[in-house]
């Protein structure tokens, strides 16, 4: 909201207000007196309450404070006492200046804050404010602040105390927070399973990582799915630590409890540059889990060019048959996923191998009107006249469903236009029960 007063009067003489909604997130819309209060819009919010009766509620106090203007928020404390909530939005918005009052006025104890409020906000600030209430409420609230190690080195931090029952090797795997994590480390706190260096693998924590793996974490360590960090690492697209995963020994090609490697969680998530590092490492590209499915099934299912890319290579297995005997040559097509079947076919995929119904990659193509990838199957030596479970051949599918560029494109190739079906019917016959384009009338 800009707060233009005198083009809002205008339109208050013609339009009620009272019903009106004000979008304030992507989903979210609130009253228009609450949304002043949200955006600030200090003039309107008093033209509101002084001449057209709106009334305060506590959501407007709430919401003050992120709009973060004097005015409206003393207007609001006029009425109402700053609750939780009141006091979680002063912080996650970093309106310090309204922070300060609380601490002066003891208004809520270190103990009251959300820990992982300040975190998520990362406001410093209030964790020096809780510094200077009380030196111990900033543990472990700390770890998630790189410069609190000054204050760990300097002061005599009793880090058996907590508020809080977090972990703060998590928060300082979540933020990168290495210097603190040796610190903590190195005053004897110990480390209990693997969930640290998860942590750190999913946010890309290297300097984390290194930390914990030099105080003896097993690198190779599983979690309640059997993922190993690798699979972590490939699933948030965090390359450095992959690559120093990769570097220090875990296992590259261990799997998870479905029996996907990281290659899999790699591509899922499209995370192409994990995918290269994996595979210049020799990781099996080839692997299946447990439903017999390849990273380059999820590449082509997804229609992800760029990783597909990548994973097609001389070495990689075209030719395996998923769900009605298909290949993933016949799901690309199925999908009209061209690039993708564009690059299968010039890699040496069967362009001649048949799905449950017998039907050839020449029939699909054909099916879905695709010239550009019937000139390719058939510069590749796909079969021409292959025919289908009921006897019919691609030039008969194309002059059923009437395409003519692809039965000129067919029959200029040598397709045969005498082929019976299964029921012993020529092309000639079903000419004559469709309508068909003079060209193609000719060949029959």
């Amino acid at each position: 909201m800009h707060d233009q007063i005198d083009k809002f009067k205008k339109y208050t003489v013609e339009n009620t207000l009272h019903h009106v909604l004000i979008k304030i997130l992507s989903d979210y819309s609130v009253p228009l007196l609450e949304a002043c209060c949200y955006y600030g819009s200090v003039n309107i919010f008093f033209f509101l309450i002084s001449n057209l009766d709106f009334q305060i509620n506590q959501k407007c106090f709430q919401y003050s404070f992120i709009g973060g203007n004097t005015d409206i928020i003393n207007e609001c404390m006029k009425n109402y006492n700053i609750d939780r909530n009141c006091l979680n939005d002063i912080v996650s918005c970093h309106n310090n200046q309204f922070l300060e009052y609380i601490f002066d006025d003891e208004i809520f104890q270190p103990q009251n804050f959300n820990i992982t409020n300040i975190i998520m906000s990362q406001n410093l600030k209030a964790v020096y404010l809780l510094f200077k209430k009380d030196k111990n409420s900033i543990y472990p609230l700390c770890t998630a602040f790189s410069p609190t190690i000054d204050i760990l080195n300097n002061e005599d931090i009793d880090l058996s105390k907590a508020y809080s029952d977090y972990s703060p090797m998590n928060y300082s795997a979540m933020y990168n927070t290495y210097e603190i994590a040796e610190f903590i480390l190195s005053h004897g706190m110990k480390i209990k399973g693997t969930s640290y260096l998860f942590t750190a693998a999913q946010n890309n924590s290297i300097e984390t990582a290194k930390v914990l793996i030099s105080h003896g974490i097993d690198i190779n360590g599983r979690d309640n799915i059997d993922r190993t960090a690798l699979h972590i690492a490939a699933e948030n697209n965090s390359k450095e630590t992959a690559e120093f995963l990769i570097a220090n020994g875990i296992d590259i090609n261990a799997r998870n409890s479905v029996s996907q490697t990281a290659l899999h969680n790699a591509t899922c998530s499209n995370s192409i540059e994990i995918a290269e590092i994996l595979i210049k490492h020799g990781i099996d590209k080839n692997v299946r889990d447990s439903d017999s499915k390849t990273a380059l099934y999820y590449a082509v299912i997804n229609n992800y060019k760029e990783i597909a890319r990548v994973l097609i290579s001389p070495e990689i297995e075209f030719n395996y048959k998923y769900k009605n005997e298909e290949t993933i040559l016949h799901i690309a097509l199925n999908h009209n996923y061209n690039e993708i079947a564009k690059m299968l076919i010039t890699n040496g995929a069967d362009v001649n191998i048949k799905n449950k119904n017998n039907e050839s990659l020449l029939h699909i193509a054909t099916d879905h009107n695709n010239k550009e990838i019937v000139e390719l199957l058939i510069s590749h030596g796909s079969n021409i006249n292959a025919k289908d479970f009921w006897g019919k051949t691609a030039l008969h599918n194309a002059i059923i469903k009437n395409y003519k560029d692809i039965a000129e494109i067919l029959i200029a190739h040598g397709a045969q236009i005498n082929e019976k079906d299964k029921w012993g019917k020529k092309l000639l016959f079903i000419k004559q029960r469709i309508i068909i384009v003079d060209k193609q009338l000719k060949f029959l």
